[in-house]
């Protein structure tokens, strides 16, 4: 799943055995050093927590996005640039849109064409959409912006644990501590430049508001410490190099298994972010179906959404605590399944 994903037992057992006030000296200590230890993992001069999910996070760029005036970009290639677009809509931002379809790479050479010829001062996207698995090349994207003195605000809600994530040079970003980062839902992160805390603050509901979290030591108010303590020790084993190894390895294994056994796959996989594969069903497999058939034999898939419901695909994802058993027999059930409609469609 992308989320809830698994969970190791040392991670649900220190979420269950905490008990610290968000008040407490040690606390402070704590969330100073995690801050730390989040920036160093992906190069951001810092970073607030928030409780909620990473879509609160999303909230939070947007509303700096607003500061900024003029016109920004959203780039959509799926379910959650489309969301981006929602959200920027909600609050009145200035923006136009760079599109393609589901499961397809943005052509850089247009966007640089298009920034190239119209007076941005922003861009946001999503790293890794989710919708498909295409991994957004936040490197090419940034080299763009900063050539014609553009902000980059980004999406790193699924990447950031996954696959390795830079955000020097980003203005925003957002993340979360499920999905990547391998805890339980429920603590949003928002990365940002030293610039942002001298930006306007104008109609910024304080909650959201970064310079608060800054003035309040980072912790302005009420803190989940079961979680933040959760999320503190997910992320020591996700910084291990044989996490995202682990991730990749058990990608390529599915990916390859279920390539050579016919299923057809969105996207080119090489465009792809380790750790999601959307699995195109055939006419006569209906994915919400099969969806929940492989539930009821404890294989929990990302199957519900509307947006998978309407395109027929379900998608294997491979995010928090993972073992290769666990594919091994996730790709013989489905090599079952397959078998059983292809003597079906024969006969």
């Amino acid at each position: 799943m992308p989320g809830p994903v698994n969970l190791h037992p040392e991670v649900k057992k220190i979420y269950h055995d905490t008990f610290l006030s968000h008040r407490s000296a040690k606390f402070y200590n704590d969330v100073a050093q995690f801050r730390n230890n989040l920036c160093a993992f992906v190069n951001a001069p810092n970073v607030a927590l928030f409780i909620g999910s990473g879509s609160l996070g999303n909230e939070v760029v947007a509303q700096y996005l607003k500061q900024l005036n003029g016109k920004g970009l959203i780039l959509i290639n799926g379910e959650f640039g489309k969301r981006l677009k929602e959200q920027a809509t909600y609050i009145d931002l200035h923006f136009d849109t760079f599109e393609t379809k589901l499961g397809n790479a943005f052509d850089y050479t247009q966007l640089e064409q298009q920034v190239a010829k119209s007076n941005y001062n922003w861009i946001w996207f999503v790293n890794c959409e989710t919708s498909s698995g295409i991994l957004n090349k936040i490197e090419t994207i940034k080299n763009i912006c900063h050539k014609h003195q553009v902000k980059v605000a980004v999406d790193c809600i699924s990447t950031i644990g996954n696959t390795p994530v830079n955000l020097k040079g980003v203005y925003l970003a957002s993340g979360t501590s499920g999905k990547g980062l391998a805890s339980y839902a429920g603590v949003a992160m928002v990365y940002f430049d030293n610039a942002v805390l001298e930006s306007s603050e104008k109609g910024i509901p304080k909650y959201m508001n970064l310079k608060h979290h800054n003035d309040t030591n980072w912790v302005p108010y009420t803190i989940s410490t079961n979680l933040f303590y959760a999320l503190k020790h997910a992320f020591e084993g996700v910084t291990d190099k044989a996490h995202m190894q682990n991730i990749k390895a058990i990608s390529d294994y599915i990916y390859g298994e279920l390539e050579t056994l016919g299923f057809t796959l969105l996207g080119n996989y090489h465009e792809m972010m380790p750790g999601i594969i959307s699995v195109v069903c055939p006419v006569e497999i209906n994915s919400y179906e099969l969806g929940v058939e492989l539930e009821k034999n404890h294989f929990y898939v990302n199957y519900g959404g509307a947006y998978l419901r309407n395109a027929n695909y379900f998608q294997i994802c491979i995010m928090g605590h993972q073992e290769m058993a666990n594919a091994n027999k996730l790709v013989e059930f489905l090599k079952a399944k397959k078998q059983a409609l292809d003597l079906q469609i024969a006969s």
